[in-house]
């Protein structure tokens, strides 16, 4: 992965400012102009520039300077090139052309995308988790487990193509400023023999072309990362498939549950690490972060089975897997409790939930009144009527939690809706007329979208930052009146007198 400018070791200060120092005359005859150093690798220097016909805003790579005469370098960075061009998915920077210098160093441009790694997002999640409440750091979670799927489909295309990518990371994954979840750095990636079911996906196999797709020396086969490679990656083993991607995957899931990688805090090299890797020993990660779901525990520890076979067949099963987990649907590799299963049913159904706790309460009511007529000893009659009510109230309290949990949870996703921001922000004084039609649209999808949810409200409306409502549903007077002063807006406790805040 690319590491930021600030971070990179120099051989010296000399070397490094004649590399990052482009050839103008070069980059203008290939169409791009204000080149600027971004960030190097163990291979490749990148750096931003304008492509001056389309006017937009590109990277290109270059193979570092150094590596020039290595022929087994310049081979992997050729072979990255065409395989990220050659895989036409959403996961997959673009690449727009691939040249050589007049030195013979080779080049290709790409898309930049503007974003930070998954590596940051997760140690940001992590760094700041604590100060966030129980609804924020929900849904920041889900968000790390819905690009973790989107990283999940790009590898299973490139499966289906015929190519593992053999250094997945966190650092090798790009999340962009508006969602997007690139999978980089494919100077790793080795052609394999396609199953079945690729096969009869419809995708056709990748080939690389001429020398490209010569063997793998014994010491390229052994490269990666090694807190996240296979233990068959670690020991070297010739004839990898795509079940290795499937454990560098669940590594990248474990790094999402734990906030650390399998191997952090091991002791000694990188051949000690490697070892670990390869006996399988590292810290479940229940036992490193007691919040971690067991069905995500579950599912991780089977895509980091130390036995191949073992693992999701696919990067497509895994993604599932983790997609019915966010759909609170029954994880496959996860063996639920006898309480779970319910809990989970009652969760999916609130309606429901909330009739049987009513129900129950009501059948309790005529029992307890069946008993007092029959004259039950007033002992036994009490114990019961504890026992009975306790598992009541437990069940309401439960019914109860659940119904405000979705409520706070749809809350927190519509007030991060990156539209409705961006409203809020232009609108922050007097209503005008002509944010009257925008608003009432917004809060009308709010609606639509809470009845999907299966949450219901008499009311729905939207106030800025100075209490002002904007929009209201159904539609009423009360739109354009300042609400500063109500509790549910400022949270003291009590409504304050009427125009003493936010007027």
């Amino acid at each position: 992965m690319l590491k930021p400018q600030n971070e990179i070791l120099q051989q010296s200060e000399e070397n490094d400012l004649q590399e990052q120092t482009l050839d103008e005359t070069f980059i203008a005859n290939i169409g791009l102009t204000e080149a600027q150093f971004h960030a190097e690798g163990a291979l490749g220097r990148v750096y931003l520039a304008l492509d001056t016909e389309l006017n937009r805003e590109v990277a290109i790579k270059f193979m570092q300077k150094r590596h020039m005469h290595d022929q087994a370098r310049k081979e992997r960075f050729c072979l990255e090139a065409e395989i990220t061009s050659r895989l036409y998915h959403p996961g997959v920077v673009p690449v727009h052309g691939i040249g050589q210098t007049e030195d013979k160093r080779p080049f290709y441009v790409m898309q930049f995308v503007h974003g930070e790694t998954l590596q940051k997002t997760i140690d940001t999640y992590y760094s700041e988790a604590d100060r966030w409440n129980v609804h924020r750091r929900n849904l920041e979670f889900r968000n790390l487990l819905a690009h973790f799927v989107t990283i999940c489909n790009t590898i299973a295309y490139a499966h289906n193509r015929g190519v593992i990518h053999r250094d997945l990371k966190p650092e090798n994954v790009i999340i962009g400023r508006y969602g997007e979840s690139m999978v980089v750095d494919w100077g790793l990636a080795m052609p394999v023999d396609r199953d079945e079911s690729a096969r009869a996906s419809g995708e056709k196999t990748l080939f690389p072309s001429g020398h490209q797709v010569r063997q793998r020396s014994g010491h390229d086969l052994g490269a990666g990362t090694p807190a996240y490679m296979s233990p068959e990656q670690a020991s070297g083993q010739s004839s990898m498939t795509v079940s290795s991607d499937i454990y560098s995957l669940g590594s990248i899931l474990y790094k999402i549950l734990c906030g650390k990688s399998p191997v952090d805090g091991i002791e000694g090299g990188i051949q000690q690490i490697r070892q670990k890797v390869i006996d399988g020993e590292w810290n479940h990660p229940k036992s490193i972060s007691a919040q971690c779901p067991n069905a995500l525990e579950a599912v991780c520890l089977k895509a980091m089975h130390l036995q191949a076979s073992k693992r999701y067949p696919s990067a497509l099963e895994l993604a599932n897997e983790v997609e019915r987990f966010l759909a609170d649907e029954k994880v496959q590799a996860y063996q639920e409790s006898a309480l779970e299963t319910p809990l989970r049913f009652f969760r999916q159904h609130r309606r429901m939930a909330q009739i049987t706790a009513i129900s129950i309460v009501l059948l309790l009511a005529v029992f307890l009144g069946s008993a007092f007529r029959l004259g039950i000893a007033a002992r036994e009659s009490q114990a019961v009527n504890e026992t009975l009510l306790k598992s009541a109230a437990k069940l309401t309290a439960v019914t109860v939690q659940m119904e405000m949990d979705g409520r706070w949870f749809l809350l927190e996703k519509e007030a991060s809706n990156p539209r409705l921001i961006e409203h809020l922000n232009a609108n922050q004084g007097p209503l005008h007329d002509q944010s009257r039609v925008l608003f009432s649209d917004l809060i009308t999808a709010i609606r639509d979208r809470a009845k999907l949810d299966e949450v219901e409200a008499e009311s729905w409306f939207i106030c800025n930052s100075a209490g002002v409502q904007l929009a209201r549903h159904p539609s009423g007077s009360s739109i354009g009146q300042t609400y500063a002063h109500r509790d549910y807006f400022h949270g003291n406790g009590i409504d304050l007198q009427s125009g003493k805040i936010g007027s």
